[in-house]
Order: C-alpha cells, then sequence, then structure tokens
C-alpha cells in the first residue's frame, strides 16, 4: 500500500498525511514549532497514592503549585 504524501508549505518536502490526521498540523518536523514543555505537579487527594498532573500552561502550573487549601 502506498503512503499517501504532501508538501511542506514552508520547505516543500514530503510529508505524510498522517501527520495532518494525528497532530493536525501539515508541516514537517523541521518546520513545526515546539511545544511548551510540560510540567507536572503531584496533587495528593486521596490518603493512600497522588496523583501526578501535568499542563503545558505556567499560569496553571503556578496555581497547581499552591497547597490544595489555597486553591480552594
Amino acid at each position: 500500500m502506498k503512503e499517501r504524501m504532501h508538501k511542506c508549505p514552508s520547505c516543500g518536502c514530503l510529508v505524510p498525511d498522517e501527520r495532518l490526521e494525528l497532530l493536525g498540523t501539515e508541516y514537517c518536523i523541521k518546520c513545526s514549532p515546539d511545544r511548551p514543555p510540560l510540567r507536572g505537579v503531584m496533587e495528593y487527594g486521596h490518603k493512600t497514592a497522588g496523583v501526578l498532573v501535568l499542563t503545558d500552561d505556567s499560569t496553571e502550573f503556578e496555581a497547581l503549585k499552591k497547597p490544595a487549601n489555597q486553591r480552594r
């Protein structure tokens, strides 16, 4: 089965159509902008185990770092 390809709008190199379907971008890897880094905070809502909460938004990360009683 032949892979469907399209040209990157920025540099013109061939890019698989799956990249558009899965990631929502028609650009190649080199031309795609970098994603913001993921940051994580452990949340201890239960007595026995914590849950890792991941976010790429810096304001949300700062809010998550505060103790639970200060966020309510």
